[in-house]
């Protein structure tokens, strides 16, 4: 259980069974950030507190979208313009 201030706000981080809560509680006093930690703590073990949607990471969203989606790119380097050929299984925009 962990609670810090950042500026003037005060921020919370723990994680219960294994899910992360976070969260700010805004430019309070510390005791009254502790209070708020307790409620916030007591909301997630009697089944209360939502958590929000997990987001994908932005490197990792190209790996769900179709292949067809995919914006269609040539090869950067070298080896990709070695003698002319092109390589098998690089992707090539329309010239």
């Amino acid at each position: 259980m962990s609670l810090y201030q950042r500026g003037k706000s005060w921020y919370y981080d723990f994680q219960y069974r294994g899910e992360r809560y976070t969260g700010c509680i805004g430019p309070v006093s510390k005791t009254v950030a502790k209070e708020i930690l307790a409620k916030k703590r007591a909301e997630a073990i009697a089944g209360r507190y939502e958590l929000p949607p997990k987001k994908l990471s932005p490197r990792l969203e190209w790996r769900i979208l179709p292949r067809s989606s995919l914006p269609i790119t040539k090869p950067i380097g070298a080896r990709a313009q070695s003698n002319g050929r092109r390589l098998p299984g690089a992707r090539y925009s329309p010239s």
